[in-house]
């Protein structure tokens, strides 16, 4: 889930170590709990930890090493759109994009662009400062229908991968139940084969002696027939 808003990038010039002048780039956000604050703007190359070096004597503390991890945190949601903005593109979003949300119409989504809110997340966790930047009359009920269509989104992908999964166990079911069938005829064919044989042999050798016999009569009641007779 994004921590930040991403508001923009922007290259500047700076002296270098020459005194020549040479672009740096920078980017800002505000962070989506408290996003009518004043934001962060850095440098954007002393933002990615590949370009942190440790110095010796640092601090190496349980604080310093939280301090690296969130800073790594907003790294990996700045670096793809920063990679974006250097290829022209525009930047990524991080959730629903409005365009995706049937609650509102285009110049609504617009409005809310304008005021820097880009996707149905953000919409549903304005807070009282952005949504005075918001120049619609009804901010709060279209708020709540922000919660209410994601809330309902993730019901319904839940609900589609529970349904995939019935008809995937489904679907195995009548395969094993297919394979176990298979291996009942394989095995059961030979076995009544050699019986119809057996039964034929007993009634001729019956037929032979003259002795009747059902006619619906298993290979075991014609074999107890020519037992009786031979005692």
């Amino acid at each position: 889930m994004p921590s930040i808003l991403i508001t923009g990038f922007v290259e500047k010039y700076s002296k270098g170590p020459d005194g020549e002048l040479v672009p740096v780039d920078w980017v800002s956000w505000v962070p989506l709990h408290a996003p009518q604050s004043m934001g962060n703007t850095e440098r954007v190359d002393r933002l990615n930890p590949a370009n942190i070096k440790h110095v010796e004597g640092q601090d190496d503390s349980e604080l310093a090493g939280m301090k690296a991890q969130h800073m790594s945190a907003i790294w990996s949601e700045i670096e793809p759109a920063y990679a974006a903005w250097k290829e022209g593109r525009e930047l990524p979003l991080n959730g629903t994009p409005l365009a995706a949300w049937p609650g509102i119409t285009n110049e609504q989504a617009e409005i809310f662009r304008l005021a820097g809110v880009r996707t149905v997340e953000q919409v549903r966790d304005m807070s009282d400062g952005v949504r005075g930047r918001v120049r619609l009359p009804n901010v709060r009920e279209l708020q709540d229908l922000a919660k209410i269509y994601l809330e309902n989104s993730g019901a319904t992908a839940a609900a589609e991968r529970e349904a995939a999964k019935d008809k995937l166990i489904a679907e195995m079911q009548e395969r094993m139940a297919a394979m176990e069938e298979m291996l009942r005829s394989g095995m059961s064919a030979p076995v009544a084969a050699e019986d119809g044989e057996e039964v034929a042999q007993l009634r001729a050798e019956l037929d032979a002696r003259g002795i009747p016999y059902h006619h619906r009569a298993g290979a075991s009641k014609l074999r107890e027939l020519l037992n009786q007779e031979a005692a």
